[in-house]
This record gives C-alpha cells, sequence and structure tokens, in this order.
C-alpha cells in the first residue's frame, strides 16, 4: 500500500512538473517572438 502511495506521488509530481515547464516554455517562447521583431 505504501509503494502504490509513492509511485502516484512520484506520477503527480511528474504530471505538476510537466504541466508547469511546458507552460512556462510557452510563455518564454512567445515572449522570445515578441521581442525579437522590435529590437
Amino acid at each position: 500500500m505504501k509503494i502504490k502511495l509513492v509511485f502516484l506521488m512520484f506520477c503527480l509530481g511528474i504530471g505538476v512538473v510537466n504541466y508547469y515547464f511546458s507552460k512556462a516554455f510557452w510563455l518564454h517562447e512567445g515572449s522570445w517572438g515578441k521581442d525579437v521583431p522590435e529590437q
């Protein structure tokens, strides 16, 4: 039971990190796309 809980937390952690990383990446890419033509 304990191993199952750890595995669930591990999967949840990866999901959250992956979501925030991809979100930050897209926001960064979007800001880069806007900044480059202006300079």
